[in-house]
């Protein structure tokens, strides 16, 4: 704005106050131009701030007045963004990274630039803790410059994320595996529990010793069985023992 208003010849119109004594006609005239041309140059939410402005040096200094405590409060959320920076969940290394640049130059902008000492320290701040590389790179820091510790930490966390990919990958094949082996001993033990079975129907083709029948043996003959179960219910018998002893 400063820059418009110089090129038109009307930069004093915003450097002094004019006595009104001292207002000639043609200032007058060149003063409204100033004051158009500030008006022109800002958002139309803010004309309501210079409407009640008469000349172009009181516009200015309403506006800059208001610019000031927009800067001061920008300054103190940007410093506080700054202490709590953060490295969030799930981002990756390149996004925490482009997050940080653009603080850094969001500060800048507001004239809080931040020197490279200190970027290095909220950099080194905001990774979690139990990250080993900053170890190293604090060791080092006096032989490290900003750029390094940036390309470190991108490679430090693709090799931790490729060592995670292999982790993964090797724990779903083990997984895999143990299940396969599962369903295979499964599938083996009802296997061997069916070969028993017909073994036990199909393997005996002589006579049975107790009904003379073919097919089974003795001790599966189905009398033999019901045999014995009548006997060892008789002996079973309250008294029983004592009436045969009489």
């Amino acid at each position: 704005m400063r820059m418009t208003l110089a090129r038109k010849g009307l930069l004093s119109h915003i450097q002094m106050v004019k006595p009104e004594a001292e207002m000639t006609e043609a200032w007058v005239i060149n003063d409204m131009k100033a004051l158009g041309l500030i008006a022109q140059g800002i958002a139309v939410e803010h004309h309501t701030k210079i409407r009640s402005a008469t000349t172009a040096i009181q516009a200015w200094i309403t506006l800059r007045e208001f610019y000031n405590r927009t800067t001061m409060h920008n300054r103190v959320a940007m410093t506080r963004r700054l202490h709590d920076f953060k490295m969030d969940d799930g981002v990756t290394m390149t996004q925490h990274l482009d997050k940080f640049d653009q603080l850094i130059v969001g500060l800048q902008s507001l004239g809080e630039p931040i020197d490279e000492a200190r970027q290095l320290v909220v950099l080194l701040s905001s990774l979690p803790a139990e990250d080993e590389i900053i170890a190293s790179i604090v060791e080092n820091a006096k032989d490290v410059t900003h750029i390094e510790v940036k390309e470190k930490l991108l490679k430090e966390y693709e090799r931790q994320d490729k060592k995670e990919a292999t982790e993964r990958a090797l724990k779903a094949t083990t997984h895999g595996i143990k299940s396969k082996n599962a369903r295979f001993d499964k599938s083996e033990r009802n296997n061997g529990r069916k070969d028993n079975i017909s073994r036990k129907q199909s393997g005996f083709k002589g006579k049975c010793f107790n009904c003379d029948k073919f097919g089974h043996m003795k001790r599966d003959c189905p009398d033999f069985k019901g045999l014995a179960k009548m006997k060892w219910t008789l002996f079973s018998l309250p008294g029983r023992v004592d009436h045969q002893g009489g």
